[in-house]
């Protein structure tokens, strides 16, 4: 039998390398107030968890300062910055594979719902989607902790999905290995994305279920158990 008939999937680090757009638009709101930031490092840290969590972690910001900035990040980047992306190389063919090996595959991500879905439709991938789940636009989403966050996407994806049962979350961050183990599902880290192998492992991904490319995830994702 499949090992994972229901998968969930993050998009930014996962699907696609996402960070050109991500760590543009955090510069263009921290310029907004006189921040020329150029480490790369600090900017990447904004893909993944909350913008107003990170802003705030990042530069000690207050709430309304947090506020101000994302409201920033999002004038660039709600026009240009989502498609400044690429897919990871395989991961078209892969989701095709996993749709049409009747697996309920979709995905649950940090974005807003409708910006994840104008992504996945952008490059082509919506199609083997059975669904697509994402943060609401409101401030009461904006503030919550990261994990937190993707837990009440996940939540939401999982009974969209089915339920929990041989169900698995793939992410590239904590924020979606964490969410697993607190949803009761699967999670399959993808250490080919912004996070590192230990920060997967440390939030409790098991080592073998830790993907350094597209073509171990694949292996990983199709395989099959006699349990």
């Amino acid at each position: 039998m499949k090992r994972f008939t229901r998968i969930l999937f993050d998009l930014d680090g996962t699907l696609t390398a996402s960070a050109p757009g991500i760590t543009k638009s955090v510069q263009y709101a921290l310029k907004s107030i006189g921040i020329d930031e150029q480490d790369q490092r600090r900017l990447e840290s904004f893909i993944g968890p909350p913008l107003h969590e990170q802003f705030r972690k990042s530069y000690g910001f207050n709430d309304a300062l947090a506020d101000q900035l994302v409201a920033e990040f999002r004038k660039r980047y709600d026009t240009i910055g989502k498609f400044e992306a690429n897919l990871y190389p395989g991961i078209p063919e892969l989701l095709r594979d996993l749709h049409e090996s009747g697996r309920v595959i979709g995905v649950a991500s940090s974005k807003p719902e409708i910006m994840a879905r104008q992504v996945l439709e952008h490059f082509k991938i919506a199609q083997y989607m059975d669904f697509i789940c994402g943060a609401s636009l409101g401030a009461e989403s904006e503030h919550m902790k990261g994990v937190d966050h993707k837990v009440v996407v996940m939540k939401k994806a999982i009974e969209t999905a089915g339920g929990t049962d041989h169900c698995a979350m793939v992410g590239d961050r904590l924020f979606d290995i964490e969410g697993a183990v607190r949803t009761g599902i699967s999670p399959v880290g993808a250490a080919y994305g912004y996070g590192t192998r230990q920060e997967l492992l440390q939030a409790g991904c098991p080592a073998e279920d830790i993907a350094d490319s597209p073509e171990e995830l694949r292996k990983i994702l199709m395989q099959e158990t006699s349990l």
